[in-house]
């Protein structure tokens, strides 16, 4: 059947003929009011969604619920609107409990019974859906405390005219810029609590926020209610909020030989600059801080002490891509996360990359088999996916005119050492093969009889 909904009769909708389906079912209201409630909450419009069906209570899956879902829901209960929560089920998934599944509202509905949905007497996600509604302005319901000034500190929430904290289980990047930018500030990245205080009362948590990074508020992010350990351990969620990078980040940089540049990063928190935790570096992440300084790429790395004892930072993870370690994600770090007791030193290059590749093996200067210098070290490149484009790459940045003929299986014979670079991808367009991506350096899925080579013309 395909009704558009203004029909007087079903005879009078589309519909196709078939030889088997199931059979359609329906179940007709006089009134939407009072078939909808929220129970179980610590307060009145926050809890589990139940719906009123054949005088009995049932829940809604939290399969596809989302804000929209949650501000119909809400509102149909006299609050100004709500945030998606979902809590763990009480019933198994296939009680006969549970009655609407997958909920697809547009968000200008007046009742949840107007929305999309499934029904159903099982769940998929094998979790209840809930609600945290709100009667007042967004604003002014966030505040961060504890910090050594007003940027940063643990975050609070007000719920029930009661400040409440905040888990860290799932605290990362976006729902530090949602709280940072409420505030007024331009962003901010996570932290622990401990960075501030020492946590040991644990009484109104709020549950783990998930917040894309557009929202308004806290308020507005979806919120997991689920009574783990984690939600309960020592540290809460913390952020340290900037209106300029220059805030709570700066490099210090000096001048090596070779055209090299030895960058240390360092992050302001709680009154202290904090040098990356050498444990914490990886090959994306030192990328991301070579760029963003203006050099070409990372060559290699150094652990040195800390100049200021042992205040070090953790848990940072970029993609690569990042233009500065302020846009990666990043996880509720604190200074008892990092086993190492030294910080790390970051070399990049700049200029000429020729010293950085070579061609090995070739008849001639202009072909051979690709080899990279990294980390004081001479190795090779694997064959996986290697092609025109990546050898472009490689003779273009080497002076030749990009004009080439990509070899795989060790064409130019087998290398030695370390195989670099795995899974090279580079679009054609790339200064230097480094600046291509890759499925980091020295993976250990390849073996020298899959070396990549080029003929440069």
């Amino acid at each position: 059947m395909s009704c558009n909904g203004s029909e007087d009769s079903l005879l009078e909708c589309a519909r196709s003929g078939s030889s088997s389906c199931n059979l359609a079912g329906v179940m007709c209201y006089y009134t939407v009011k009072g078939r909808v409630r929220i129970v179980n909450g610590g307060f009145p419009g926050e809890g589990r969604v139940e719906v009123l069906v054949y005088d009995r209570w049932r829940k809604v899956c939290s399969s596809n619920w989302d804000t929209k879902d949650a501000d119909v829901t809400c509102r149909s209960l006299g609050f100004l609107g709500g945030a998606p929560t979902s809590f763990p089920a009480v019933e198994k998934r296939n009680e006969t409990n549970w009655f609407l599944d997958s909920m697809d509202c547009n968000g200008d509905e007046d009742f949840l019974f107007e929305c999309a949905a499934r029904g159903s007497t099982t769940c998929s996600s094998g979790r209840e859906a809930g609600v945290s509604c709100y009667s007042h302005t967004i604003y002014g319901t966030v505040r961060i405390v504890s910090g050594s000034s007003p940027n940063e500190g643990v975050v609070e929430v007000l719920k029930n005219y009661r400040w409440r904290s905040v888990c860290k289980e799932g605290w990362n990047k976006n729902n530090a810029d949602v709280t940072c930018k409420s505030l007024g500030f331009s962003g901010g990245f996570p932290v622990s609590s401990l960075m501030f205080v020492e946590d040991t009362d644990y009484a109104y948590m709020l549950g783990s926020m998930n917040c894309v990074g557009d929202e308004d508020s806290l308020l507005q992010c979806f919120r997991s209610i689920t009574p783990s350990s984690s939600c309960y351990s020592r540290g809460k969620a913390g952020v340290v909020c900037y209106r300029s990078i220059n805030d709570t980040l700066r490099y210090l940089i000096e001048t090596t030989a070779e055209e090299k540049k030895a960058v240390k990063p360092k992050l302001y928190i709680n009154g202290t600059w904090r040098e990356l935790c050498k444990d914490s570096l990886d090959d994306r992440k030192a990328n991301v801080i070579c760029n963003s300084v203006g050099f070409s790429g990372y060559h290699k790395s150094v652990r040195r002490g800390s100049e200021f004892g042992n205040p070090l930072v953790n848990n940072i993870k970029c993609s690569g891509g990042e233009n500065n370690l302020t846009e990666c994600e990043y996880g509720a770090f604190s200074s008892g996360d990092c086993s190492a007791d030294g910080s790390v030193e970051i070399e990049c290059y700049t200029g000429d990359v020729k010293r950085f590749i070579r061609l090995v093996d070739g008849r001639k200067s202009n072909e051979g088999r690709v080899e990279v210098f990294i980390n004081g070290t001479w190795g090779t490149v694997c064959d996986d996916s290697w092609d025109y484009r990546d050898a472009c790459v490689v003779c273009r940045s080497l002076g030749y005119s990009g004009h080439s003929t990509a070899h795989q299986s060790a064409y130019f014979g087998r290398g030695s050492g370390t195989i670099w670079l795995v899974d090279v991808d580079c679009q054609g367009t790339e200064s230097s093969i480094f600046d291509c991506s890759h499925n980091g350096y020295g993976k250990k899925n390849c073996n020298h009889g899959e070396g990549a080579g080029v003929t440069c013309y």
